[in-house]
């Protein structure tokens, strides 16, 4: 359970292949560095984890790299998007564990917020209440690749 609960902390700090292929060109992200801070809660059940944070090159099109790391379990679906917003849908099975939910991404530019609920069924029921904040750091360093960062993809 504690490596399924590690997959469900990275979700808000992945790629998703899936959600990639909504233009996500328009949403109010200012391109460069961003510093990335992760919580997790699970009432009633622990353990709490973050904050993860994680320090990460993003352009407004790489909003879907918020989402879902790659090789994961989970898939996820744009179910809304705007300037400010993006709604998603999100579904993981990973053996006996299975669990879905949905969260909101807002962007203001140079800041950003979501939250996310997770429920997971039997034998593993309970609520996962994770959130994120992010703000703009500065330009991104001349090495850097867009959209990349200390970003892991999930498995290696």
């Amino acid at each position: 359970m504690n490596r399924y609960l590690s997959v469900l902390s990275l979700v808000l700090l992945g790629f998703s292949q899936q959600a990639a292929a909504v233009d996500l060109s328009l949403i109010d992200l200012e391109p460069g560095l961003w510093h990335l801070n992760v919580q997790m809660d699970v009432p009633g059940k622990g353990p709490q984890t973050g904050p993860i944070a994680n320090d990460v090159c993003l352009r407004p099109a790489d909003a879907a790299k918020l989402v879902v790391p790659p090789n994961s379990p989970c898939q996820a679906e744009v179910l809304d998007v705007t300037r400010q917003r993006l709604r998603i849908k999100l579904q993981c099975e990973q053996g006996p564990m299975r669990s879905n939910g949905e969260g909101i991404m807002v962007f203001g530019g140079r800041s950003l917020s979501s939250a996310m609920v997770i429920q997971t069924a039997e034998p593993y029921a309970m609520t996962i209440k994770q959130t994120m904040t992010g703000r703009y750091v500065g330009p991104c360093p001349a090495n850097a690749a867009k959209g990349s960062g200390p970003l892991k993809q999930y498995g290696r």
